[in-house]
């Protein structure tokens, strides 16, 4: 047995409120915390993702837990990528929304601009427009 040998106690069902959830054990070497996602082996040729929620010591666990955790957590789920994904689409969204606005504010001083060229009431109105802005 590895002396980096842990328990990680998971749940598969994480929507379930914490009580309710059925906890259980497998064998790992990985750096896994509460909260981490992992995956585990259910069948041959089948994967679950899970919740750890708890690590412990192979020397501290309990016979019962350590003799039922027979199985290994196959791997760690990394998700730094996937939310620097996110977080970069959710900026994109933000920015080109704020260029839009600008964009939008521009066109239309652009044909006010224009409209004023041909209109002298239009002129008198931006003007007007103008002046109250520097106000504000």
């Amino acid at each position: 047995m590895s002396k980096d040998l842990k328990i990680a106690m998971v749940v598969f069902d994480t929507y379930q409120p914490a009580g309710i959830q059925k906890e259980y054990a497998y064998r790992t070497d990985l750096d896994l915390q509460p909260d981490d996602l992992a995956v585990v082996a259910v069948k041959e040729d089948q994967f679950k993702i899970v919740q750890v929620v708890a690590m412990l010591d192979m020397s501290l666990a309990n016979a019962v837990v350590a003799n039922k955790a027979t199985k290994y957590i196959v791997d760690k789920i990394d998700l730094t990528s996937h939310i620097k994904r996110i977080n970069a689409a959710e900026r994109m969204t933000y920015i080109v929304g704020q260029l839009e606005e600008k964009k939008a504010k521009m066109e239309e001083i652009a044909v006010f601009t224009l409209l004023a060229e041909s209109d002298p009431e239009a002129k008198k109105l931006l003007d007007e427009m103008k002046q109250l802005t520097l106000e504000a």
